[in-house]
Order: C-alpha cells, then structure tokens, then sequence
C-alpha cells in the first residue's frame, strides 16, 4: 500500500460524492518545485495531501507503525498554507497499509484531517516525540500516553471506512460541509457511469 494507491482511491470516493476531484502527479512537467497537494477540485475550494504511516517489518508490531512529521516536508507545508491563506480548505489524508492479513489485529485506517487541526495535533505531540503513534503500545512515552496523543484515539472523528472494496466519507465528517453537490436523493455516483462520462468527454 502506498500514497499513489490512496490518491487513487480516495479520487474515486471524492467522484462518488459528485465532486471533481484533480489527482496532481508528483512528477508532472508542469510543476517542477514540487509540494503540490496530491488532490485538487475542479468545483470546491479544496485540496488534500496524502500521507503515510511507517511500519516495522515485523507483522506482530503494527500498532508500533508511526508518522514522522517530517515526511511531511517543508514545500509541502507551504502550499497547504498558502491555500489556507487564500481561503481554501486544506486537509491532510493519513493513511495506513495492511499487515500480513486483513484482520482486526491489523486493519486498514483512513483519517481526512483538515490541516488547522492536524497543525494543533502536531504542536501537542512535539511536546514529547517527532512522529505521532498510530497506536497505544508498551514503553510509549509518558507525556503521549497520558495525553491520548495517537491516532486512532486523536483522528477518531476523521476516519473513514472501507466497505465493499473502497472508502466511504461517514455522514458525521467535516468534509460533508463542503460538498455542495452530493445529491442525497441519488446518494452516490456510480464509477462505471462516471467512467463512461469521461470516456465521451475525452473523444470530443
């Protein structure tokens, strides 16, 4: 599981959700600098990073995964601010892969975090590491545990879900304000259907 694979999907949930979602490649011509945000909307003023926790190559310590904060690098920050200044809705999607088996022991995890809190999150944190826990474990430090500063406790009200083969935005997230034009009579788009729209689009 990487980044690459996540934009993809969370692309495909965005477009279920009757947005227009834009996936920038890293390695577009036409953006030498680098620090782009991973996924921008043709309809909202929206943009999302994706990011992923590290893991131990030990399949028996994934709740040992953890996310350095300087994998989110210093161009990258810049560019989520400059589209905060701007007015824009910035957010962070941290994800994590599999272990061995897709058990309960390790499943796959989702946050959208809008990138204000994620920063609140970041200050709290560094106050006692540089990478926050994914979750509780032994000898975790004092100041982290007793302050409940992982993941799966901090972005519990950012997390969404995979169902029959891909994620889902539950009804609660704070990305449903932004989306404007879900049609809830409908409910969500059908990828077969969008797939068909572009096809036509692209042979005009």
């Amino acid at each position: 599981m990487n980044e690459a694979r996540v934009t993809t999907e969370l692309t495909n949930m965005f477009s279920r959700l009757w947005l227009w979602p834009h996936k920038i490649p890293d390695t577009a011509a036409n953006h030498p600098q680098g620090g782009e945000p991973d996924i921008c909307f043709f309809d909202i003023d929206a943009v999302v990073e994706v990011k992923m926790f590290d893991f131990p190559t030990d399949p028996n310590r994934w709740a040992s995964a953890n996310f350095p904060f300087s994998h989110l690098r210093a161009d990258q920050r810049a560019y989520l601010e400059m589209f905060q200044a701007d007015g824009h809705d910035a957010w962070i999607a941290l994800g994590t892969r599999h272990g061995t088996a897709d058990t309960e022991a390790r499943p796959r995890l989702l946050w959208l975090i809008p990138y204000r809190e994620w920063v609140d999150l970041e200050a709290s944190v560094l106050e006692y590491r540089k990478s926050l826990p994914l979750d509780w474990r032994p000898r975790l430090e004092r100041g982290v545990e007793d302050n409940h500063l992982v993941a799966v406790f901090q972005l519990a009200s950012y997390e969404l879900y995979w169902k029959d083969g891909c994620w889902h935005l539950p009804e609660s997230h704070p990305f449903r304000e932004l989306t404007w034009t879900f049609n809830h009579s409908q409910g969500e788009r059908d990828l077969h259907q969008m797939r068909a729209i572009w096809q036509n689009l692209k042979q005009r």
